[in-house]
């Protein structure tokens, strides 16, 4: 199940925080409040990383996503912090 990416897609025109929490068998766990505005965020910096970085595979697309919400779960929420910790280490 491809959590990450219908997580960014299927839920950016909720009004209200919503709890992120994956549970097919992810590494770690990640439990994350986000509203319409962060998801719209994460989903921004999702696709313009994936698309820089030539990610098109699913699984590879999936990973971005985890490592983007991992960040965003520390306490990296700008679009442009996201962009710069997830182009120090290109996958």
């Amino acid at each position: 199940m491809h959590w990450s990416l219908a997580v960014f897609t299927a839920i950016k025109r909720l009004k209200e925080p919503i709890t992120l929490s994956p549970s097919d068998g992810c590494k770690a766990m990640l439990n994350i409040i986000a509203d319409s505005t962060d998801l719209t965020t994460l989903t921004s910096v999702l696709d313009e990383y994936c698309t820089q970085h030539r990610v098109f595979e699913i699984g590879d697309r999936d990973e971005c996503a985890r490592r983007i919400l991992a960040l965003f779960s520390l306490g990296v929420t700008s679009r442009h912090a996201l962009l710069e910790r997830m182009n120090r280490v290109v996958v």
